[in-house]
């Protein structure tokens, strides 16, 4: 049986029960449920419920269940994908008739998400000459760095030129378009 929909290749969860052709009253009886995630996602606390009529009698189970008013637990917990667990029941006929036993499954399908949270942070150093002399070029060496986690998108460095001068190409400031800085990137720009 595949549950939900009845169709393994539609379900979550398969249960198969591995069962004698008959059994004689008095004698042991020992079957199988064998349980299988079908996906390829986690499934988690899987939940196995097996209702034997009064014609069983429960003897043992590995691993071992819970006996209950609704018949026999097995919490199995989780599944990975494609895994398989068995479950082996023991025990006997207590008459003549038909041994009858209904199992059910349930469990848990989790839709999980991870979002990495980074925390980018942006560096600069501008270096320079301590003193100059009157018409020489002044050259300033910028480095721009990311020195967090994450990537920064859409940086931009301005250096405005001291008053009274102007950069080489005869305007007020320096503009550099970085772009995006991934962590620990580090880019070099030079101004006159």
């Amino acid at each position: 049986m595949a549950y939900p929909t009845g169709d393994h290749r539609t379900s979550a969860i398969g249960i198969e029960k591995c069962v004698p052709r008959e059994a004689r009253a008095g004698s042991p009886v020992d079957y199988e449920i064998v349980v299988t995630n079908l996906t390829a996602n986690q499934l988690d606390d899987v939940v196995v419920t097996d209702q034997p009529n009064n014609v069983f009698k429960f003897n043992k189970a590995t691993p071992d269940g819970t006996a209950s008013a609704n018949g026999y637990t097995w919490a199995l917990g989780d599944f990975k994908p494609r895994e398989t667990k068995t479950i082996r029941v023991s025990g006997s006929a207590t008459g003549e008739g038909t041994i009858t036993s209904c199992a059910t499954v349930t469990y848990s399908s989790m839709l999980c998400m991870a979002i990495p949270v980074v925390s980018p942070k942006l560096k600069i150093v501008k270096t320079g000459p301590t003193e100059v002399i009157r018409c020489d070029d002044i050259v300033y060496n910028i480095e721009v760095s990311n020195t967090g986690t994450g990537s920064l998108t859409g940086v931009k460095v301005m250096h405005p030129a001291a008053a009274g001068m102007k950069s080489a190409d005869g305007k007020d400031r320096a503009e550099f378009n970085v772009g995006t800085l991934a962590a620990g990137e580090t880019k070099k720009y030079t101004t006159r």
